[in-house]
């Protein structure tokens, strides 16, 4: 529900810390009425009651993007040289290259790209559109005027929450509405928590396994290695069998070794990944759960002065 601008400005608080991501992103500002502006129909994103609750309508077009083929190439007559990567979405089939500056504050660039690619709405998104449709190497006054068009973009901040399409509730209970908020803010929090330490208990175990775990198993390599050189000085025939055996069992070691540290890029690395996006998402909801209470506060204050 969203209230009225100058009653829910004046009954529900602000929040203090104004670097939140729930107060930049205009969160709090759309919850206070402060949105406005004329959405058109084409800005138009809708929720719709799936199996499990709310969810974002699926994108129609579905589509993939490969990225492969990094290159170095140059500009200003070789002055300057930078890597390009090229990306191939598979609704279009048409290659473009796009230079390192616009990744570098991605993790992983793969992972990042299917994630764009299969939400349902940023896939959507006429600037994401852009980044991977236009030809900017060939055309770059195409490229700028998608930029600018994204800069004018007034359905941003605040006024991205007015071009939401809900499904319309039914009566809602208010005992039932706060119990279920105080049990959702229960579950985040543990669910943050539990978060945070096994992101920091993954990350310290993939460290070993790429560092401790390879540099142990190689330093048992590296002995047997020893005790077969050992055996080379012994010329006698016999022994020309059981030096082969250990001079392997000495490369195994460090083969084994090499698939400790090569492992958490299997299994550890994209849980970590997802670990800090779900971060990302439960570090907002202390702010909003902060606003409801505040409005459950103001109304349960409402209702008392109301009484003779």
């Amino acid at each position: 529900h969203h209230p009225s601008g100058a009653k829910s400005s004046a009954t529900v608080s602000r929040n203090l810390n104004r670097f939140s991501t729930f107060v930049k992103s205009g969160g709090e500002a759309f919850v206070l009425g402060e949105a406005s502006g004329f959405v058109k129909d084409g800005d138009k994103l809708c929720v719709v009651l799936g199996p499990y609750g709310p969810e974002w309508q699926e994108n129609p077009y579905p589509f993939q993007c490969t990225i492969d083929d990094p290159t170095k190439q140059t500009k200003f007559k070789g002055m300057k040289s930078y890597i390009s990567y090229k990306l191939v979405p598979t609704h279009t089939q048409v290659p473009v290259h796009r230079r390192y500056k616009h990744f570098d504050w991605l993790k992983g660039l793969i992972w990042w790209m299917n994630h764009m690619a299969s939400h349902p709405v940023l896939a959507q998104c006429d600037v994401f559109q852009h980044f991977l449709t236009c030809p900017s190497s060939t055309d770059e006054k195409a490229w700028k005027q998608g930029k600018r068009k994204a800069e004018k973009d007034e359905m941003v901040g605040a006024n991205f929450f007015l071009t939401l399409s809900t499904p319309p509730a039914a009566a809602l209970d208010l005992q039932e509405v706060e119990s279920k908020i105080d049990g959702f803010k229960c579950f985040t929090k543990k669910m943050d928590d539990s978060a945070l330490q096994l992101n920091h208990t993954a990350n310290e175990f993939a460290r070993k396994q790429v560092t401790g775990f390879k540099k142990e198993y190689q330093k048992v390599g590296q002995s047997f290695r020893g005790l077969s050189q050992a055996f080379e000085l012994d010329q006698q025939a016999f022994s020309a069998g059981l030096n082969q055996a250990i001079a392997f069992t000495g490369d195994a070691y460090d083969a084994i070794g090499e698939l400790f540290a090569e492992q958490p890029r299997q299994d550890l690395d994209p849980v970590m990944d997802l670990l800090a996006l779900y971060q990302g998402h439960l570090a907002n909801f202390p702010d909003i759960i902060h606003v409801q209470k505040g409005r459950e506060y103001s109304r349960d204050v409402d209702s008392q002065a109301a009484v003779p």
